[in-house]
């Protein structure tokens, strides 16, 4: 599975604040913005073997992320994508107005893509399952000059996990992501959440 690992790690810590953007732009209520704001988004099964398989640095996408707290809201299809390094900034107008953030991964996310991320292992027979952390980090609201999000602010932290099954190597008799094959489509998904406290600012 060697290959795999090259686009969740350099997808997620670059990518990861459009998420946190996009989820606010679906029609949302703000009656009461205060409290905590949790969003969260999944893929499972095919789409998440897929991308956990691809090298490619197409963005990620979801077919719907869910915001809920003090603004309920969908947006379909969230899709992961801009910015580079530890730290980035992204502006987006949304349905509720323009909203913008700005985000900092934990450094051992982003300086190092190439290597393996934290993971756990359990061999059963031949198979290998493993759950590991892909991007983690903190996120902060930019103020803008007009629409619902421009009396709020809100930040918090955000993390990529994954899950899934990988054939252990011919030969091999320990699991590591260097010494499995490709993961497999059943229990394979790929979340990303972000929460945080969202107030009137």
């Amino acid at each position: 599975m060697r290959a795999s690992l090259r686009r969740p790690l350099t997808l997620a810590a670059a990518a990861v604040t459009a998420a946190a953007l996009a989820a606010c732009s679906s029609s949302a209520t703000t009656a009461a913005a205060h409290g905590t704001e949790t969003l969260t988004a999944t893929v499972t099964g095919k789409a998440a073997a897929a991308n956990l398989n691809s090298d490619s640095s197409a963005p990620l996408s979801f077919a719907a992320g869910t915001l809920a707290g003090p603004v309920t809201a969908t947006i379909k299809p969230l899709v992961l994508g801009g910015g580079n390094g530890c730290t980035g900034h992204q502006a987006w107008h949304t349905t509720a107005g323009p909203l913008a953030v700005t985000h900092t991964s934990q450094p051992k996310y982003c300086e190092n893509t190439n290597a393996p991320p934290p993971a756990t292992w359990t061999l059963s027979g031949t198979t290998c399952h493993f759950t590991a952390t892909f991007s983690a980090g903190t996120f902060a609201e930019i103020k803008t000059a007009s629409g619902a999000f421009a009396a709020t602010t809100w930040h918090g932290n955000y993390k990529v996990t994954a899950e899934g099954y990988s054939p252990l190597a011919k030969g091999k008799t320990a699991c590591s992501f260097q010494d499995t094959g490709a993961v497999e489509a059943h229990g394979a998904s790929i979340v990303f959440t972000a929460s945080g406290p969202l107030a009137k600012g």
